[in-house]
């Protein structure tokens, strides 16, 4: 029997390892960005009847019943902006592994890394952040928001 750990295995270990970090990680970022939206007074673009307080709440609003073309580049100039600057104060340690999970999370054969040395690549960050940011908007309940509530 040999001492010596499978390559196999220590490829997973470290990898699944990764992957965890990563995960984690990305629920940080994305409380971050949305911390900074929900400090953003709302714009009122939806008009009275809505109760948004918050840009967080027009997002999700958008992400929900968008896109509107009066809104949609304007909300994305904003919450693009606030992800650059998020992912840019990110380690470059951290921001390899967040490389490594946005790679298995965004499943693109296209832009996995092919060399043995993977470097930090703030567009998969991006990408996966908005995305993962997408999906929280979209899962969030707005019916207090709703001017026909009763």
């Amino acid at each position: 029997m040999s001492d010596h750990i499978n390559d196999d295995c220590w490829s997973c270990a470290v990898r699944d390892a990764a992957i965890k970090f990563a995960q984690a990680a990305c629920r940080r970022l994305l409380r971050k960005v949305i911390f900074r939206l929900q400090r953003i007074k709302a714009t009122g673009i939806y008009g009275d009847d809505y109760c948004h307080k918050t840009l967080w709440d027009e997002y999700c609003h958008e992400v929900q019943y968008g896109p509107h073309l009066v809104v949609e580049d304007a909300m994305e100039m904003t919450v693009e902006s606030i992800c650059d600057s998020t992912i840019e104060a990110i380690p470059n340690q951290e921001a390899v592994l967040l490389t490594v999970g946005a790679v298995c999370d965004l499943d693109d054969d296209e832009d996995e890394p092919t060399s043995s040395r993977i470097a930090a690549t703030p567009h998969l960050i991006r990408r996966n952040l908005r995305r993962k940011l997408a999906e929280l908007a979209g899962a969030r309940n707005l019916a207090r928001f709703d001017p026909n509530r009763t």
